[in-house]
């Protein structure tokens, strides 16, 4: 599956009594503006928020938030949250601020600039992360020019120390759920095992209905559960004449949650 842009419009939008143009999510009901000064949001993103299964009132980290569309998409669908972003990258933490702004969920929604390895010290301990890492191994991938594209892609850090920083800022029972790429998953099965993380819920996502393998997955694991791991099927994003399945039109355009069954 390519990462590629969600599909989206442009909308004027309005932040502060000035008018910026504001691409939108989830059919209209999240406003993005600043993509010219970031990454444009993936299925990745949306795909990663609807995710997300957690109680009223929960506490959720985004390791890694970028411009924010993750934790719009998510405060959109679950507005009883209370979503925390950590960015290292000053001007994606910027741009993330702005678009909490836009969407007006300043009230319950914050970005923290910062590294990963400083999500235990945010002072609380999360019912969720959500985390969509770098994908790229420094070691053998082609490091993009762009150095925010770069920053994104590429790994700074081993994964094992990535997702090791996402479960200290765990409650107990509290889950982690990333996206990855589908020829990493041996390598986050064994991440997940050597931490102690339990009942391990697998979801790959298909590119087309003809039978392509993955080249994404869904992860989800519980801090402290023992529950054995489940291999669920497989969501698929594109039928055979390149749009969306129904399936996947119902959590990018209605913002429908994803349904860990």
């Amino acid at each position: 599956m390519k990462n590629s842009p969600v599909a989206c419009c442009v909308t004027p939008g309005s932040m502060s009594g000035e008018t910026e143009p504001a691409e939108t999510l989830l059919g209209g009901r999240v406003r993005m503006a600043g993509q010219e000064q970031g990454l444009k949001t993936t299925t990745d993103t949306v795909m990663l928020a609807a995710a997300v299964a957690v109680r009223d009132g929960a506490r959720v980290l985004d390791a890694g938030c970028g411009a924010g569309g993750a934790m719009l998409c998510l405060a959109w669908r679950l507005p009883s949250t209370r979503i925390t972003g950590l960015e290292r990258d000053p001007v994606l933490a910027g741009l993330a601020r702005r678009n909490i702004a836009l969407n007006d969920v300043a009230a319950r929604v914050c970005v923290h600039e910062g590294d990963i390895a400083d999500a235990h010290g945010l002072g609380e301990r999360f019912d969720a992360v959500m985390t969509n890492p770098p994908h790229l191994d420094a070691r053998r991938a082609r490091t993009p020019r762009e150095p925010r594209r770069a920053g994104a892609m590429v790994e700074t850090m081993p994964l094992e120390d990535w997702i090791g920083h996402c479960l200290k800022g765990l409650a107990n029972k509290g889950s982690i759920v990333l996206v990855h790429r589908a020829e990493r998953l041996g390598d986050i099965l064994g991440i997940l095992a050597k931490k102690g993380t339990g009942a391990v819920d697998i979801m790959p996502l298909l590119p087309r209905d003809d039978g392509s393998p993955a080249k994404r997955v869904l992860v989800r694991a519980a801090k402290g559960s023992a529950r054995p791991l489940r291999l669920l099927p497989g969501l698929v994003l594109h039928g055979g004449d390149g749009r969306y399945s129904p399936q996947a039109q119902r959590v990018l355009e209605d913002g429908a949650a994803l349904k860990w069954r």
